[in-house]
């Protein structure tokens, strides 16, 4: 099981590069991080793990395109206040 975070930068491609998806220019630049679910083998505790997953800059439409091609949705869009 894995999960999806979709957070706006408030930068462009200007400062953080071209979206790393269709490789295009963006006007707002989206970071998208994935998590997986993972237990630990020595104490049986859930928890979740980056490690393996994901971590992608680009438009907000091409990542979230990622996350459905993965079988997922996005689990929380957050809006950066600056």
């Amino acid at each position: 099981m894995n999960r999806y975070k979709l957070e706006r930068t408030n930068r462009s491609s200007a400062y953080l590069g071209n979206c790393e998806v269709c490789g295009k220019f963006c006007s707002e630049v989206y970071h998208l991080t994935e998590s997986r679910k993972y237990i630990r083998v020595d104490t049986g505790e859930e928890s979740w793990t980056y490690a393996g997953c994901i971590d992608l800059y680009g438009h907000e439409e091409c990542l979230k395109k990622v996350i459905k091609e993965r079988g997922g949705k996005v689990d929380e869009v957050i809006q950066k206040n600056m």
